[in-house]
Formats: C-alpha cells, structure tokens, sequence
C-alpha cells in the first residue's frame, strides 16, 4: 500500500473495511499483483466490536481499586 495506507489500516483495525490483495494473469500467463479490494463491511459488526473494546477497559467491579 503506498498512500493513505496508514489510514487504510485504521479502518480495517476499527473492522469497517476488509482490504483483499488481488492477482492478475498477463498475456503471457504471469501472475502479477493486481488492485486492492476494498469491501465495507456491515456498520453493526465496527459497532459491536467497538463496544466489546469500550467494555473491556472498562474497571472489573469485582475487583476495586484499593484505596491508599
């Protein structure tokens, strides 16, 4: 990836977008690296995930912070 490629995988990291490398055969019968494919992924699948990720920092209310 060259440009944006940070931005790029943020997006996948956040699970908003799948990035699939593509192959492409030549004339002569060479596989050659083609375009990436980009596909949106299901809004409701970044929500859930960031949730997950939100709850999880979240303090264990079993175990409370000692005071000092």
């Amino acid at each position: 990836m060259q440009h944006g490629s940070k931005y790029i995988r943020q997006l996948e990291d956040k699970r908003l977008i799948n990035v699939e490398a593509t192959k492409v055969r030549t004339k002569s019968g060479e596989v050659r690296n083609g375009t990436l494919r980009f596909t949106i992924r299901p809004i409701q699948e970044a929500i859930d995930y960031k949730l997950e990720r939100d709850l999880a920092a979240l303090p264990d209310p079993k175990h409370p912070k000692k005071k000092q």
